[in-house]
C-alpha cells in the first residue's frame, strides 16, 4: 500500500482501518446491506503495534463482524477496544490467549464462544460489553483475570473443570454482571 503513515486519530473513523506491522497490511472488508463493515484478519498479520487503549481498531464504530484467519495464537490487548458496532466474533481454535481489554466496551456483542484452545482470558477482556449475555467457556481454559466479564448481562455460566486460577486483584471476575 503506497500510502503515508496515518496516526491513530487520523484513521480511527475511516471505513478502512490499517494495522502497522513492518509496513502496512490491508484488512479485507465487505460492506453489508446495513452499511456495517465485516473484517477478516489476514493470516500474514503476526505483530500488532498497540499502545495503551489505542488498538488499531479502537473506536471503529462501523466494524460489525470479525473473523480471524490463519494461525493466530493470541488476541492482543486493546485490539477491538470501543468497537461499539461489533456484534460477531469468530475465534479459531489456534487462539491461546485473549489480551487485556481486547473487546472492552464492545457494547453490541451479545455472545462469544471461547474455543477450547484458549487457556487465559486477561483482565477486562470483555469488560463493559453491556449486551453480552451468553459466554461459552470450554474445557482447556485455566486462567481468568480481573474484571474480564465486568458490567455484562451474563446471567449464568458454566465453569470448565480445567479452570485453576481466578485472579481477582480485589475485584470479582464477574463484577456487576447484571443477571448473575
Amino acid at each position: 500500500i503506497d500510502e503515508p503513515y496515518k496516526s491513530h486519530e487520523e484513521f480511527k473513523d475511516e471505513i478502512f482501518c490499517f494495522m502497522y506491522t513492518e509496513g502496512y497490511v490491508e484488512v479485507e472488508y465487505e460492506e453489508g446491506d446495513d452499511g456495517k463493515i465485516d473484517r477478516t484478519i489476514p493470516s500474514t498479520l503476526t505483530t500488532v503495534d498497540i499502545g495503551y487503549n489505542n488498538g488499531p481498531f479502537n473506536k471503529c464504530a462501523l466494524l460489525n463482524d470479525v473473523t480471524f484467519n490463519g494461525e493466530r495464537t493470541d488476541i492482543p490487548a486493546n485490539l477491538f477496544n470501543d468497537c461499539s458496532g461489533l456484534k460477531n466474533i469468530t475465534l479459531p481454535d489456534t487462539i491461546k490467549s485473549i489480551g487485556n481489554s481486547a473487546f472492552n466496551n464492545c457494547i453490541n456483542l451479545t455472545a462469544i464462544d471461547i474455543p477450547s484452545s484458549v487457556t487465559t482470558i486477561e483482565g477486562a477482556a470483555f469488560k463493559n460489553c453491556t449486551s453480552l449475555e451468553k459466554v461459552t467457556l470450554n474445557e482447556g481454559l485455566t486462567t481468568l483475570k480481573a474484571e474480564c466479564f465486568e458490567n455484562t448481562k451474563i446471567s449464568s455460566i458454566t465453569i470448565p473443570s480445567t479452570l485453576t486460577t481466578v485472579r481477582s486483584e480485589e475485584r470479582r471476575v464477574g463484577k456487576e454482571c447484571e443477571g448473575m
